[in-house]
């Protein structure tokens, strides 16, 4: 399914798909440098690898072709400032762990956010309430499915302040991992 992604503004932050940044050098230079040395973002992440500039040209690849991906803005008085991302995943292995949850071809996706700057302010929130928002109302979402760390309390505040429920954990590595889905009729009671 192809979907025509726009870009969505909110009050703090604006959300830009990367199909139309395409590979900005400076951005594929930050992105590898939070995925690298942000140890924050490494932990969320539960992340070991590194990454090099053809790596990152790698992701943004993937992300361009295979995923409803974007960029998270930040309105600062000098313009736009980069702060993370924030995609559905729709086809794939991430979509695996929650197959006994939805029927094939129903509008699903897997949910993923990464704050590189400007953690614990809101605009992780702002962000995903208006991606998710914009996945239901616009592109026709009914669930959209999504995990995080125990260990991680922002991720996990943030997940149950929009909605999502959780569903069951499984242990990554020693650590425990907590699988959770946002219904449309949830979603739209927030």
């Amino acid at each position: 399914m192809n979907y025509k992604l726009t870009r969505l503004d909110g009050e703090h932050i604006v959300l830009v798909p990367t199909g139309e940044i395409g590979y900005n050098k400076e951005l594929i230079e930050l992105y590898k440098n939070w995925l690298n040395t942000d140890q924050e973002v490494r932990k969320g992440l539960g992340d070991k690898n590194t990454y090099n500039y053809s790596d990152i040209i790698g992701l943004f690849d993937r992300y361009i072709r295979e995923e409803l991906h974007f960029f998270i803005y930040l309105k600062t008085s000098e313009g736009l400032k980069p702060i993370g991302d924030i995609s559905v995943v729709i086809r794939g292995n991430d979509l695996d762990s929650f197959s006994s949850y939805y029927n094939y071809g129903q509008g699903v996706g897997y949910f993923k956010i990464m704050l590189g700057e400007e953690r614990s302010k809101g605009y992780g929130t702002e962000a995903a309430r208006l991606f998710l928002a914009y996945l239901i109302d616009q592109l026709g979402f009914e669930k959209i499915f999504s995990s995080y760390y125990s260990d991680n309390t922002a991720s996990k505040k943030m997940h149950e302040r929009l909605g999502f429920r959780n569903l069951f954990k499984k242990n990554d590595e020693g650590r425990e991992e907590i699988f959770s889905e946002l219904t449309k009729k949830k979603m739209r009671k927030k």
